[in-house]
């Protein structure tokens, strides 16, 4: 997609995802990977095509959804919030039909789809403004999850006739799901690291109960997991 289009999408997408996110994502950074994307390194060396760029995308993503500390899952993360750009952009171009090849063919193609597809955004902006993105959705408990789903999605997506209107509207659905999966996860990783830290529970992998995001925050923040323990019946003392 195009720079205009990109910018649009990263809008919508941190809108959507501060929504239920309650650390601190900055914008101007999540934005900045949105857009540096394409004025990178990356252009060359892991192009923005499915069928080229798939394993680097997937190496990518199990990296960002690993802590690095336990700090990293409540204290704004700069680095994460470029990373999550850079994730948004590969997805956002894997739903565009001038990506669906290997390269971008002939040129002058490439960028007047992008343009009319950016054009077309731009008339249906109001209604995607108002789409509730996240109705129903659960986030994924894994990274294997995230990009099973978001595979399936894709390979959905091109075996389908090319669609204006289905190339903003799955980007934008599968930008926003996968977001909040990546947070989901990197909020149990951190409730599970503590509590073995704290508590010396050996298991690491046991269901936790089915709190809300700011809920899960606020325990991982406060370092209070009495409402943990009491819901998953674990004995540490």
């Amino acid at each position: 997609m195009n720079l205009e289009s990109h910018v649009y999408i990263s809008k919508l997408v941190y809108n959507e995802t501060i929504k239920i996110f309650p650390i601190h994502i900055n914008r101007k950074l999540f934005r900045a990977g949105n857009v540096l994307s394409d004025y990178s390194p990356l252009v060359w060396t892991h192009p923005h095509y499915f069928t080229v760029s798939w394993d680097f995308f997937e190496r990518y993503v199990d990296h960002v959804c690993r802590l690095g500390t336990e700090e990293d899952a409540i204290e704004p993360d700069l680095v994460l919030s470029f990373q999550m750009g850079i994730i948004c952009h590969y997805i956002t171009d894997f739903f565009c039909r001038a990506h669906i090849g290997s390269g971008i063919g002939r040129k002058r193609e490439h960028l007047q789809y992008e343009d009319f597809l950016d054009n077309y955004r731009n008339s249906i902006k109001g209604r995607l403004s108002k789409t509730d993105w996240l109705s129903d959705f659960e986030p994924c408990e894994e990274t294997r999850d995230i990009l099973s789903t978001l595979k399936a999605n894709i390979e959905y997506y091109r075996d389908l006739p090319a669609s204006p209107e289905r190339d903003i509207t799955m980007a934008i659905d599968n930008c926003v799901k996968v977001m909040v999966s990546i947070i989901s996860i990197r909020l149990k990783q951190a409730v599970r690291q503590d509590l073995f830290q704290l508590h010396r529970h050996p298991q690491l992998n046991y269901e936790l109960p089915n709190f809300s995001m700011n809920e899960l925050f606020e325990v991982v923040m406060n370092k209070n997991y009495s409402p943990i323990l009491a819901a998953i019946r674990i004995d540490l003392t």
